[in-house]
């Protein structure tokens, strides 16, 4: 993987562990996070000169919605 897909895949990773978490938490509703990482990728994904990068985008969203810790909320 080149570093700028690692980076993208490291983003949306790392925004949906943080969603899960903050859901585990109690501080944040899962519908929220549902829809601030599915917006969040799906922005990223339109963006100009993003095209590149999209495979790395969708792996990572498949990552988060799969991690155990994530179970339930997405």
């Amino acid at each position: 993987m080149d570093p700028k897909n690692a980076y993208y895949f490291g983003i949306v990773t790392g925004a949906g562990m943080i969603l899960c978490a903050t859901v585990d938490m109690g501080e944040l509703k899962r519908d929220i996070a549902q829809e601030s990482l599915s917006y969040f990728v799906e922005q990223l994904s339109s963006a100009p000169g993003s095209s590149d990068v999209a495979d790395s985008l969708q792996k990572a969203y498949q990552v988060v919605k799969k991690e155990p810790t994530c179970k339930g909320v997405y």
